[in-house]
């Protein structure tokens, strides 16, 4: 549950051996070089030989005291190896995530944050599920080619990750003054209405309509006999949200000032004439907020972490536990 991410372990431990062994010769004469890294292409990681890690005891990386040996991370390399063939621009991005990672392990052990057996299991529970089945999952994770056990810790690193993230929202919410100013800059893309409509050519029609709705008929059977929107028509009528930018101004205007569940007076465009029912409306500062406060914390978070990796020692280390000196 407190072990390093293992993603980020693996993948920033891979770029790495990789660049240490790219300019080693058939016979291993020359030396590595810790600031070739950063050269490192995914290209060249399928030709990585890795060898005896699974038994080398010795420190491969130490992140601000917190060793992580070559076998620790060797155990993860098979679950991992296959994601890195895809990968562009390793070096920096995954040393950032090894240190990240460490960072929030420590965070949350001083805030004394953990993830449960029982939180485990329900996601493991919901992979099942989704997956269907035991067996079905088994195949999941052969196709993987990894081990129950390790897919149990991934589960819990990432659960950390989001307890982390979820925690630190908490105790940094943004600002009235900061989500109205995020608000003003942004409304034309948050104002939003869920809603549905019915399409016809007659303005009379749409004005019986709109009484039948006024009256509690059942929308989807009028949208189906007379609505020409067939597309819309395949989902009850239903248009999903409404912005600015996607709808006409006219449409957009007169939905907007629906309550929820209220039906509309007949609305003319140059498609006909809708009769609009707003599901759900998002329209104004009020109804954005907690939407705001999630981004704007969100955006906090990012820049959180980011100084913290900044400002976080980073030593590496050869095969034989000797410590290699970064030049750069």
């Amino acid at each position: 549950m407190k072990k390093i991410k293992l993603l980020s372990i693996i993948l920033a431990a891979t770029v790495f051996i990789a660049g240490c062994q790219a300019k080693t010769g058939k016979n291993g004469s020359e030396k590595s070089d810790v600031s070739k890294t950063k050269d490192v292409k995914s290209s060249d990681l399928s030709k990585v030989k890795i060898t005896n890690l699974r038994e080398n005891k010795n420190v491969f990386m130490d992140i601000n005291g917190q060793k992580v040996t070559f076998d620790n991370f060797y155990k993860y390399y098979d679950l991992y190896s296959g994601i890195l063939a895809m990968q562009r621009n390793l070096t920096g991005e995954l040393s950032n995530l090894l240190v990240r990672d460490k960072i929030i392990k420590d965070e949350l052990k001083a805030k004394n944050i953990t993830v449960s057996d029982d939180e485990v299991k329900k996601e493991i529970d919901l992979y099942v599920k989704n997956l269907g089945g035991e067996k079905e999952f088994g195949k999941y994770l052969s196709v993987l080619g990894i081990k129950l056990d390790t897919f149990i810790e991934n589960i819990k690193n990432s659960l950390s990750n989001k307890k982390h993230l979820e925690n630190f929202k908490k105790e940094n919410k943004a600002t009235d003054d900061e989500i109205k100013k995020y608000y003003e800059a942004n409304k034309n893309s948050l104002d939003n209405v869920d809603a549905k409509h019915i399409l016809v050519d007659d303005e009379k029609k749409a004005n019986e309509i709109s009484k039948k709705l006024k009256k509690g008929e059942d929308f989807e059977k009028l949208s189906n006999e007379n609505s020409k929107d067939k597309a819309a028509n395949a989902k009850g009528g239903q248009l999903g949200k409404v912005t600015k930018a996607a709808f006409e101004a006219d449409f957009v205007e007169a939905a907007f000032k629906l309550k929820d569940n209220e039906v509309s007076a007949p609305v003319k465009t140059k498609y006909g004439y809708h009769v609009i029912v707003v599901n759900k409306n998002n329209v104004g500062l009020d109804k954005n907020k907690e939407k705001i406060n999630d981004i704007l914390s969100g955006q906090k978070y990012n820049k959180y972490v980011e100084q913290k990796v900044k400002s976080t020692k980073i030593d590496f280390y050869d095969f034989n536990g000797k410590k290699i000196e970064n030049k750069n």
